[in-house]
């Protein structure tokens, strides 16, 4: 079976990610995240790059892999890679699509994916928080470190079991620099 290499940009914005609408082809009106085939001697980044430059007129800023998406169609297997995207200069023009969304995390459902994408769906609203929403990841550290300071403050828990847990906390979610993104947060002493 032919296999097709190919690559997707989950490109988020404002706690919502782009989603387009085929206008073609077999799976016309399904919907699946922009992007397309690794041309020879591209890497998978260089090769999104170009495909949402050609297809919606963008440039934009290639991120972390979320996944390698598996999945064998009839007639072809896929190989999708898919990045976590911003916009790094211009607007989203549809060139090719049909149609296009920004879906939020409650609306990830309320399109039809083709059937490549909708796994992939399921790991993105996995990682939602930690990449699409990063100040509610925030919101909920500093929730969590504000009921590590009051422990602390009461007499629950000592100093050495707040710095581990501090540091557990932050470890976990990401936040190693929490202290410039809140604006200067004073540990308790």
């Amino acid at each position: 079976m032919k296999t097709l290499r190919v690559v997707a940009a989950i490109i988020r914005s404002d706690n919502k990610i782009y989603a387009t609408q085929r206008g073609y082809g077999d799976w016309k009106d399904y919907w699946e995240f922009p992007g397309g085939k690794i041309e020879p001697g591209e890497t998978p980044q260089e090769a999104l790059v170009r495909e949402i430059k050609e297809e919606l007129t963008a440039d934009i800023e290639v991120g972390e892999l979320i996944d390698t998406v598996e999945y064998d169609y009839p007639g072809f297997h896929l190989s999708m890679d898919c990045f976590w995207c911003t916009l790094k200069s211009g607007e989203l023009t549809l060139l090719e699509a049909e149609a296009a969304k920004w879906l939020s995390y409650d609306d990830l459902y309320s399109v039809d994916w083709l059937p490549a994408d909708h796994g992939l769906v399921e790991t993105i609203k996995r990682e939602w928080h930690a990449h699409v929403s990063p100040s509610s990841n925030l919101s909920l550290f500093l929730r969590q470190k504000e009921l590590l300071d009051t422990f602390l403050s009461h007499g629950a828990i000592s100093k050495a079991q707040y710095d581990k847990s501090l540091g557990d906390l932050t470890e976990k979610m990401g936040m190693s620099d929490y202290k410039t993104i809140a604006g200067g947060i004073h540990d308790q002493s």
